[in-house]
């Protein structure tokens, strides 16, 4: 069986569904101020901080040049010689 993604992928894919669903679910009791409200407004905090950390990596990858060269590099296995020779400059024979 050919997987297309690594476990470290599924990770973050599950974990950012898992944040998503579970700042849903915890805005919506937060919203009714019931007997778990402080409880499940530090939850809301802590769902949102893990998709702050998403949309953090999502700028890295996708915007800032600095690392472009790096996303082009997990995507499709190669980066320029320059780059590798400047980050890495082990890697060249």
């Amino acid at each position: 069986m050919v997987r297309r993604f690594t476990l470290s992928e599924r990770a973050v894919h599950w974990l950012t569904a898992l944040a998503f669903f579970s700042l849903l679910i915890s805005g919506l009791v937060v919203g009714r101020r019931g007997t778990f409200h402080d409880v499940m407004y530090a939850w809301h905090l802590a769902s949102a901080g893990v998709l702050v950390l998403v949309a953090g990596h999502l700028y890295m990858a996708l915007v800032n040049r600095a690392t472009r060269h790096a996303l082009r590099g997990m995507l499709t296995g190669e980066v320029d010689r320059e780059w590798a020779r400047k980050h890495y400059p082990r890697w060249e024979p």
